[in-house]
Parts: structure tokens; sequence; C-alpha cells
């Protein structure tokens, strides 16, 4: 859910290696290159004489089959303005020369100020209005060889915009028409290869589109139905809305104080929905870029079913439905009807935590109000954002939004700068392993592997002690992070290092200004306290039937030397039965005890009940 919107936006990427030159052919320079494609699009001439541009298109992700039509409208030297509209997602976005907005499929405004948005947009605007073939632009052009697609012959040309994403266009050798563009974005590699080119009031356009993100697998089709050139736009259109979402109203005041449960690193809300006699848990998560209801409670609920939408998360790619939800309650907040996503939330969180939730809170909830989480005395304040005054000072760190979440500027060991996503919905702090290889962090350094859970399935990690983490103003020392890999999920976009979890998080209060995408953490009383506790290596979760069972064991850790295996059934340790309060308090600490500590675990295995003793140890 994360990558949709910068998907949906078909931001475009690049591949960067080149196939063999074919043989038996002769390969330009830039310039009679350029000057064949020129000629080939429809001359110079009528090329500068295209000012303006109005274009009704259908279009289809083809993972999912979701359909819907888009109309945009282009006008020289920049402007840009699109509206997408999938039946419940429906979103628009523009450029207006200076400010690169988007409003959503709930109708809230955002702008989109992250460096890859930005370099994406100067590259766009090239390719939209074809300024590339004049010598005179502020781009490096280069004729690199020739290439193919599909068994097409191409000649490659290769632009480096001034402040933009480097491009390659592959160009046909037979018709000088561009067969494919290839960006190399930050944000990830997409490819948009073209297709039945017709002529336009003397001018060539592609009438077929289609767009993939290379990373994530995703591929979105569009066709041009209408199209006119130098039509009459007024330039007000390229703005964006004058006013922002106001689909929410406060009980009482400017603002809402939200008491929230703090469940083995995760943040739990109560909520109010519309013909549910009972308050659902649902988790608060900053990760999200859209509010979710549990796919049982949904079907309880009768809520209508809209399309399907594939998106990345923490453990690959995952597909979701769209809905309509009537309205929901926050502690005093008031929502209206809202366009959410249904996902089976339950059976990945609830499960694993033991806290039954009815689903997630997002960006949809968290972007509405200036917002303070407070760790230490375990509740949001959230305030009508013009109301709001940021603090400043040291604490405050600069976050622009990427797909909606906050990225924050890290430095690991002291040495190598990351951007990291905030993400209150993470319990683990992770970082991408080709990240910390390029810094040269890997080598002669403890690892325990383990399993990472999210929306898309399972993958595969490990633990590995830092020497330290500086965000802002705030040095911490040794933390314990996950090391992912890099082909799955959101680890499959560009541009992002890491992502920080609760167990960096809880060691601050912060501030959440959405409006001017800022963050200030202030450290509080644990702010010192040591990471990973944890001595045993077990990493175990809740059933269905409320049973505390064993996922996974560290390989070489104290549990895994007991003889602990992944299925076992604990019913106590030292003595304390394993409910669900009890893992998160007494049996937490007991398992976290001093080095040396004998820990006596009861536990079944096939129905016949078993002993084991843990001396605790780090592992890591």
């Amino acid at each position: 859910m994360k990558a949709l919107r910068k998907f949906v936006a078909a931001a475009v990427g690049v591949l960067s290696f080149l196939l063999p030159a074919l043989p038996n052919a002769t390969t330009l320079d830039a310039d009679s290159l350029l000057a064949l494609h020129a000629e080939a699009l429809g001359g110079l001439g009528q090329i500068a004489a295209v000012r303006a541009r109005y274009v009704e298109s259908t279009i289809r992700m083809e993972s999912t089959g979701l359909e819907g039509r888009i109309r945009s409208w282009t006008m020289r030297p920049c402007l840009a303005r699109t509206e997408i509209d999938l039946g419940m997602l429906a979103i628009r976005r523009g450029y207006d020369g200076e400010r690169l907005w988007t409003v959503d499929q709930n109708g809230k405004l955002a702008y989109r100020e992250d460096p890859a948005s930005l370099n994406d947009r100067v590259t766009d605007c090239l390719l939209e209005s074809r300024d590339y073939l004049c010598a005179g632009s502020d781009t490096e052009r280069e004729a690199a060889g020739l290439d193919t697609v599909d068994g097409v012959p191409c000649e490659t040309l290769l632009l480096r915009p001034a402040g933009g994403s480097p491009c390659r266009l592959l160009i046909s050798a037979e018709s000088f028409l561009t067969v494919r563009a290839e960006i190399e974005s930050p944000a990830g590699t997409v490819w948009m290869t073209f297709g039945d080119w017709r002529e336009v009031d003397g001018v060539m356009f592609p009438f077929e589109t289609v767009t993939e993100h290379v990373a994530i697998g995703q591929r979105l089709a569009t066709r041009i139905e209408q199209i006119e050139l130098n039509p009459s736009i007024d330039p007000a259109l390229f703005f964006p809305p004058a006013e922002d979402a106001r689909d929410y109203r406060f009980a009482s005041g400017a603002g809402a104080t939200i008491p929230f449960t703090y469940h083995l690193r995760h943040l739990y809300v109560p909520v109010e929905l519309p013909g549910v006699a009972e308050r659902p848990f649902f988790l608060l998560d900053s990760g999200a870029g859209m509010t979710v209801v549990d796919s049982v409670l949904a079907h309880a609920m009768a809520l209508p079913e809209g399309g399907r939408i594939a998106g990345a998360g923490a453990g690959g790619m995952a597909e979701f439905r769209m809905t309509h939800l009537p309205g929901l309650g926050v502690a005093g907040i008031e929502f209206d009807e809202q366009t959410v996503i249904v996902y089976p939330a339950n059976r990945l969180v609830g499960q694993l935590t033991g806290l039954p939730i009815g689903g997630v809170l997002g960006y949809d909830f968290l972007s509405r109000f200036a917002v303070v989480i407070d760790y230490e005395n375990r509740f949001l304040a959230v305030s009508d954002p013009d109301s709001f005054h940021a603090p400043g000072g040291p604490a405050a760190v600069e976050a622009p939004l990427v797909n909606n979440i906050f990225s924050l500027p890290v430095r690991i060991d002291g040495a190598a700068d990351g951007l990291f996503l905030l993400d209150t919905g993470a319990n683990t702090t992770a970082v991408r392993r080709g990240f910390l290889e390029t810094h040269g962090l890997l080598a002669g350094r403890r690892r325990a592997s383990i399993s990472i859970t999210g929306a898309g399935g399972s993958s595969e990690a490990f633990l590995l002690r830092l020497g330290s983490v500086d965000i802002g103003e705030t040095r911490l020392e040794e933390p314990v992070v996950a090391v992912t890999g890099e082909a799955e999920g959101v680890w499959a976009l560009g541009g992002i290092d890491g992502v920080v979890g609760n167990d960096i998080l809880e060691r601050f209060t912060l501030i959440l200004d959405y409006r001017d995408q800022q963050v200030t953490l202030v450290p509080n009383d644990q702010v010192g306290e040591p990471f990973h506790r944890d001595k045993s290596g077990i990493h175990a979760s809740f059933d269905a039937n409320g049973r505390w069972v064993v996922r996974w064991i560290v390989p070489g850790s104290p549990a895994a030397v007991s003889g602990l295996r992944p299925g076992d059934v604990i019913l106590s340790v030292d003595g304390e039965p394993a409910s669900r309060e009890a893992v998160a308090g007494r049996i937490e600490d007991a398992l976290s005890a001093e080095e040396g500590t004998t820990v006596e675990i009861r536990c079944s295995r096939n129905g016949r009940k078993m002993r084991a003793s843990l001396r605790l140890s780090s592992y890591i």
C-alpha cells in the first residue's frame, strides 16, 4: 500500500544496463539522431507550436484488472494537471510551476517535497514538452549505441537534465519514434513503453503506453481516446485547491487527547464504527498509506466491495481491496465517509501480537492533525493544524513525505548518512542490507537470523548491533536493527535506506507536523536504555486459540541450545502462565534478565508436556 500513490502517479525510472550492440549496424551521433527523431515526430516547428494539450485516456492496472479513466492538461513551460478516476480511488495531482501537489481519494491535499519527486518532475517536464530536442535546453545529450526492445532495433539517447533524473530513450532505428523511455529515478526503476503512434495536427503521439515499475513488477496500461492540441486552458487549473479536506469534527475545542495501548511495541487506539457494538482496537501506523479495515470486520459490516489494487509491504507485494466506510470515531473525533482498504489485518498483526485488531489507522487519520505521540504517558494529543505552532529548535527535523510517510535523515556509526521512513507500525528498526554493505558496516559483526512479517508475507533477515544511530541532535548508542534484503516489497523501492520503528521512537515524544513536513523528536527518560534486552532467542506469537506458539528460534541462541523448536506451545515461563498480559510484561522481563540467569519453560509439543531450561546470554 505504501507504493500505491507513487505508482498511480506514473513516476518513471530506468534500467541501467546496455545490451550488446547489434551486428552489422551503424551508430548515429547525438545531433544526427536528434534531427531524425525530431523529423519523425513532426519537425521542430510543429512541435514548438504545441503550447498546450488536453488528453483523455483509459487506464488499467494489469496486475489487478482495475480500470478507469484519466484526464490530463499540460501547458508550457511546465504546468501539468492529471485527474485519475479508478472508481473508489480518485486522485488529482498537478504542478503549478512551483508546487508539486496531490489530492488523494479522501480529498487530502499534500505537497510533494522529497528529492525523488522533484527530480522526477524535471525529467517528466522535459519529456512532455519534448524540449530535449532543442540544443539550447539545460540538458546533456549523448548517443549511447544500439539496443533492442522486444526485438525492435533501437538507437539509444542518454539525457541528463540539470536538477532532474537521468533518462535513457530507446528510439526505433527504423521509424525514429520513441519505443521506450527509461528514467533513473531515485524512487526506483520504471519503464514507459510506447506504441500505436498517430499523427495529430501534424505531430506524432503514442496512443498506447505501458508504465512498469520494474522492481515491484507493477504495470499500468493507458490508451488515449481523445487528444486536443492548444485548447484554451485557464492557468488557474494547475493550482492546488484553495482549501484542504475537512472531513472530521472535534467533539469540543480544536483538539483531542487519545489514550493508547502500547503492546509489544505497537500502538493501539479504540475506534467507533457504524453498526459495531464494541470498539475494536486499530493499530496506529504512520507507515500505512491508507486506513485499513480488517476483512472479517468489513464482511460483518457489509461494506461495499470495490476494485483491487496492489501495493508494497514489509513482507513483499500484496493485493488490497477498496471500500467505502460510512464513517468512524476516535476519542471525541468524528470522521465522515472514508475510502479505505480491506485486508486481513487481524490475521497479520493480531495473531502475532495476541491483541485482536479491527484495522489500521494510517495517513488518512494522522495527516489531518498536528500529532503529539507521548510514549511514556501513553497518549496522543491531536490538534487542528491551523491552531498548531511548530516548536522548532534542535529537536526539529525536516522530514519530507515519501508516499505519505515521513522520511528522516539518519546517520549510522557517525559516518553513513541515509534516508529512513518513520513507521509507528514497525516494532523494530530495519536497515537495507545494501546500504550497510556500501558503507562497510557489515564485516566482523555478530548476526542473528530472524524472520520479518508484514503485508505481503514474511521475509528472512538478521539482527545486527550497530555502533550508533544519530537522529536530529540525539545519538543512540549500540542499537540493534533488523537487516533486510533488497528485492521484496517496500525494500525494492529506491531512495529509502531503512525504517525507524518503535524500538527507537519510544525513546522520544514525537511531534508530527504533516502540513510543514517536519518531525520533532524530544528525548524522554528511556533515551539511554539499552537496546534488545531479550537473551532467549525465542520469537513467538499467539494463535487463534490464544496459545503462545514458537514461530522462530534464533540459531545458536539459548532457546536453540535448550531444544525448543518452532511449533512448541509455551505454557509458562518461571511459573508465570503465558497470557497476553504476562508476555508483554513479566515474561518479557524474565527473558531479558542478567547473563547466566536460568529460566524454566513449560511447553507442549504435539500434545506432550515438556520442560526446557534456558541459560540466558546475549546472542547479538
